[in-house]
């Protein structure tokens, strides 16, 4: 994703869609137009917990029915939806893993 979303922002020129709410709005800014915005009805049904609602125990036991490349996991959101694609690098290099 390429963009940056701005919560309690001004509109500017490069602002492409703003969502009010009842305390603010949110806004989405994207100076090289890459980014999009899509509304969905409900959830997309193939993705995995998200990353901030699993607990360690679910982890493990996800993480040890598969085999491969660490970081290409994390970053498979049908694995574990809401990293940004930098955070599986990071954590990777915290222990010491080359990702």
């Amino acid at each position: 994703m390429t963009g940056r979303l701005l919560a309690g922002g001004e509109k500017g020129k490069y602002t492409r869609a703003m969502l009010v709410c009842d305390r603010g709005a949110v806004l989405f800014d994207d100076v090289r137009q890459f980014g999009s915005v899509r509304w969905l009805a409900r959830e997309p049904e193939r993705l995995g917990p998200d990353a901030l609602e699993i607990s360690a125990g679910e982890f493990l036991g996800r993480l040890s029915s598969h085999k491969g490349s660490l970081k290409a996991l994390l970053l498979n959101q049908s694995f574990l939806r809401g990293w940004a694609t930098s955070t599986p690098t990071r954590l990777c290099f915290a222990p010491g893993f080359i990702p």
